[in-house]
C-alpha cells in the first residue's frame, strides 16, 4: 500500500503513529483511493527502569523494574561497572516487575536494565 508522509512530529521514534489519512485523490502523487498520511506523531514508550532504588534484605537485593509492556528485558549486575553479568530476563507482561537477586556478599555492586 503505497503512503507519502508529508509532515513527521514527535522525537524520531518508530512506534505506533498517531495520523490522519486523506485519500489519493488529495494528493496528485498517490494512485487513486490510496491513503496518504499527511501527519504522524511517533509515540516512544520510555525504556525500562528500575522504579524505586533497589532494597537489601537478608535474602540479598529486590529490584522494582517498571517499563513498557510486551517488551523482553534483561537485568545484569557488577562490581567494577566494566564487566557484567546477567542474573535475569524476563517478559514484561505488566508494566512493573520484581526481581530478587541472592547475592549477599559486601562490597558495591551496581545494577542495569535493559531491552536487547
Amino acid at each position: 500500500m503505497y503512503a507519502a508522509v508529508e509532515k513527521c512530529g514527535g522525537d524520531g521514534g518508530l512506534k505506533s503513529p498517531s495520523s490522519r489519512l486523506t485519500w489519493g485523490q488529495d494528493n496528485p502523487e498517490a494512485e487513486a483511493g490510496e491513503p496518504v498520511v499527511r501527519e504522524a506523531v511517533f509515540l516512544v514508550p520510555r525504556p525500562p527502569r528500575f522504579a524505586v532504588h533497589p532494597q537489601r534484605t537478608s535474602e540479598g537485593w529486590t529490584l522494582n523494574i517498571t517499563g513498557p509492556v510486551n517488551k523482553w528485558v534483561h537485568l545484569q549486575r557488577s562490581g567494577n561497572l566494566k564487566d557484567w553479568e546477567e542474573i535475569w530476563s524476563g517478559f514484561m507482561w505488566e508494566a512493573n516487575e520484581q526481581v530478587n537477586d541472592a547475592d549477599t556478599g559486601p562490597g558495591a555492586m551496581f545494577y542495569r536494565v535493559m531491552v536487547p
